[in-house]
């Protein structure tokens, strides 16, 4: 078979996939890789909507008018960075390079660090087996106020010690 018959092969059999799973199918093929993508729900919970229910007690103890897209990015940054603290054995170095980036007084220091370790805690009770870290967050607030998060993640290998 020549090679345009084979690429056009290739290209109708990849119709129905995004532009992101063409990309990451062609790489597995190019390094010898049988590549398997699985559509639809997975055993697996996704991370976005465990961070979601980590937060969320927080979320409904916030006056409505605090329901605002930087408030809920900060909440939802402390979440992701008490979730990451509480599966690393250097917690609290985790949260003070975290908490320097976001330049908080020294009061509002003080708020985060109870905050955090507050959603550590709750992120152990909640989700204890979940050895995911947190890459990134994004955070969208629906016209209807509905709170929307989205989470890359990673795994952590399995000789990696839990955070005390």
């Amino acid at each position: 078979m020549g090679r345009k018959a084979r690429l056009k092969r290739e290209r109708r059999n990849e119709a129905h996939l995004g532009d992101h799973k063409r990309q990451i199918r062609r790489r597995l093929a190019a390094a010898g890789l049988a590549p398997t993508l699985l559509e639809g729900p997975t055993e697996e919970r996704k991370v976005s909507d465990a961070l979601l229910e980590l937060v969320q007690p927080y979320v409904r103890a916030m006056d409505s008018h605090e329901h605002t897209q930087p408030r809920l990015d900060q909440l939802v940054s402390f979440g992701a960075l008490a979730w990451n603290a509480s599966l690393l054995p250097a917690s609290d170095a985790v949260v003070a390079d975290g908490l320097a980036t976001l330049g908080l007084g020294e009061e509002d220091l003080e708020i985060a660090r109870d905050l955090i370790a507050s959603l550590s805690e709750r992120r152990r009770r909640l989700f204890p087996d979940d050895r995911r870290l947190i890459m990134s967050t994004a955070v969208t607030l629906t016209p209807s106020g509905d709170l929307r998060v989205s989470a890359a993640h990673a795994p952590i290998r399995d000789s990696a010690p839990l955070g005390e």
